[in-house]
């Protein structure tokens, strides 16, 4: 505690700095609290609603959280400050003691950086009561309602000796007051230690590999002028913050100065003691994951890593940020019928959000098609041969009515055929022949369950004097239903009278394509969403209630999921 402090002011007291990103990892913790995982995938890529940069920067496109969070990479942590909220961010940030007064105006996380100072003491002891498995020690001191941590007092130190060890003075016997489960704590602890996951930003060899298990956050303010460092291992918790004063805007302070100074301390404050790793708490499971996505594993996957989770917090569906598709090679569309087969070759694409193609054209990736290779126009059917339902390219599941025009001089029968892929390599027959001539009717039924990928169907229509014409279009058959997962509330739970926005949150795939997610509160719709993250707010309501979830893939499959919870 010694530096630059006005006579009188105890160093370790406020007013204390701007956190900085040193607020990072309780954002994490508390959207560990709502379903989130260190294998849950974020997207560090460019927004118009946001000027946060990362401190390279550079942006990194789709990440596992355990990167981001190690990386200290800005975007994934706004978004998910936006998807938690801020309410569930200060629940967690009170209960660690990490400010000393409310900040109720702090709405976002560049307000959260520069306007809420905390002390090197007090934020030291924050992230020692997450090393020492969410349990928070300290001194009896009165209740503070609005910060629950404020009932114990940090400890400066323990006792006061005089030169012959005789003891003048001893602290009183400390308290210890549990305010995060050992698995959340185990989970930000297991990302901050994690040396291999910090490469990207710090290099390697660097200075926070100590040769033990160190679990360290090193953060930077925005005009890079302070600069703070804060790592645990099992025994011990060490802290120290820089700062230039009066230094002109273009000093700037690197985190990496203020770890040189933990390499020091943790080599020094540990020279008797021997390496010690955390124990994994019971609850936590490992599962191999695809990366980015923190999904199950494909073929198309290209890298897989073993990632931690809150036992049943595991993911269930497959990865669907990596797909093959099959591609006209010249013109780079996607195959179809229509497409030559000697063209047609598979290529495997990492799929994006439309917001995140900006970022990939930029860095030089490869952009999935969209559009389809076509039937060229004066190959085009003529009205009296011609399916008019399903449409081209559209998505179909169950028994499908099949639409059209099957007419014409000198008809004689028409049949209707299916083959899979882009290019066919047999047809099976819908049905029987007909004899039966159509025009702007039904043409058959096409009984699609149990199938599922893209399939051309078929028209054809033989004349009695030998002529055959056809008309064929692609179709997706899609008779799986999305997989759905309500995040926010859980079942059962019960929120305070002041709690008035509540978060509703939701988690779904689709082995196609999504289209949208319904929620419904007591049978009222509040709200309609396309695209990920599924989150919404609804203003709470004293009583019981019942909150329903529809997500509702692109050929009409539905699922759906149900919770109960209350409002005191």
């Amino acid at each position: 505690m010694v530096g630059d402090t006005p006579p009188g002011l105890d160093p370790a007291q406020p007013p204390g700095h701007p956190l900085g990103t040193m607020i990072t990892p309780f954002i994490y913790l508390s959207g560990f609290t709502r379903g989130f995982s260190p294998a849950s995938l974020v997207w560090d890529i460019p927004s118009a609603s946001s000027s946060l940069h990362n401190p390279d920067g550079k942006y990194h496109g789709p990440l596992r959280l355990r990167l981001a969070l190690a990386n200290d990479y800005l975007p994934p942590a706004e978004n998910l400050l936006d998807q938690v909220g801020m309410e569930a961010f200060w629940q967690i940030s009170h209960q660690l003691g990490i400010f000393t007064e409310d900040h109720p105006a702090i709405d976002n996380i560049s307000a959260l950086m520069e306007d809420t100072p905390s002390t090197l003491l007090a934020l030291s002891r924050a992230y020692g009561a997450i090393a020492n498995q969410g349990v928070l020690v300290g001194l009896g001191a009165p209740s503070n309602p609005t910060n629950s941590s404020q009932s114990t007092q940090a400890i400066s130190w323990l006792r006061l000796e005089d030169y012959s060890g005789k003891i003048w003075k001893e602290s009183p016997p400390p308290q210890i007051k549990p305010v995060v489960s050992p698995q959340l704590a185990y989970l930000v602890t297991h990302i901050l230690s994690d040396e291999p996951a910090r490469w990207p930003s710090l290099g390697h060899p660097n200075p926070l590999e100590v040769g033990r298990p160190f679990a360290v956050k090193l953060g930077l303010t925005t005009a890079q002028q302070e600069v703070w460092g804060i790592g645990a291992t099992p025994t011990l918790t060490l802290g120290a913050w820089m700062g230039i004063k009066d230094a002109p805007a273009s000093a700037k302070l690197s985190p990496l100065e203020v770890a040189a100074i933990l390499h020091a301390m943790v080599q020094y404050a540990h020279r008797d003691l021997p390496p010690q790793d955390w124990l994994k708490p019971p609850g936590i499971s490992h599962l191999t994951v695809c990366d980015p996505s923190g999904l199950l594993p494909t073929p198309e996957c290209p890298v897989t890593v073993n990632e931690i989770f809150l036992s049943g917090n595991e993911p269930t569906h497959a990865d669907n940020l990596y797909r093959r598709l099959q591609v006209n090679r010249e013109t780079g569309l996607l195959a179809t019928v229509f497409t030559p087969p000697e063209l047609i070759e598979e290529r495997t694409y990492l799929m994006l959000p439309a917001e995140a193609e900006g970022w990939a054209r930029l860095s030089g990736l490869p952009i999935p098609p969209k559009a389809y290779d076509v039937l060229p126009a004066d190959l085009a059917s003529s009205p009296e041969v011609q399916i008019t339902a399903p449409t081209m390219f559209s998505y179909v599941s169950g028994k499908v009515s099949i639409r059209g025009s099957a007419t014409g001089s000198r008809f004689q029968r028409y049949r209707l055929q299916i083959g899979q892929g882009p290019n066919p390599r047999q047809w099976l027959q819908i049905g029987q022949d007909s004899t039966q001539a159509v025009t702007n009717g039904e043409l058959g039924v096409w009984d699609t369950r149990g199938l599922n990928g893209l399939f051309a169907l078929q028209l054809l229509v033989i004349y009695t004097d030998q002529r055959v014409e056809s008309d064929v279009i692609q179709v997706t058959v899609d008779n799986q239903p999305p997989t759905l997962k309500i995040i926010s509330p859980s079942q059962g739970q019960q929120f305070a009278p002041n709690e008035r926005n509540i978060l509703i949150q939701a988690q779904a795939n689709d082995n196609l394509s999504l289209s949208r997610l319904e929620f419904y509160i007591d049978q009222r719709q509040i709200a309609t969403l396309t695209l990920a993250p599924f989150l919404t707010y609804w203003r709470g309501q004293p009583g019981a209630h019942t909150l329903r979830v529809l997500a509702i893939d692109a050929a009409g499959n539905a699922t759906s999921s149900e919770i109960n919870f209350s409002v005191r």
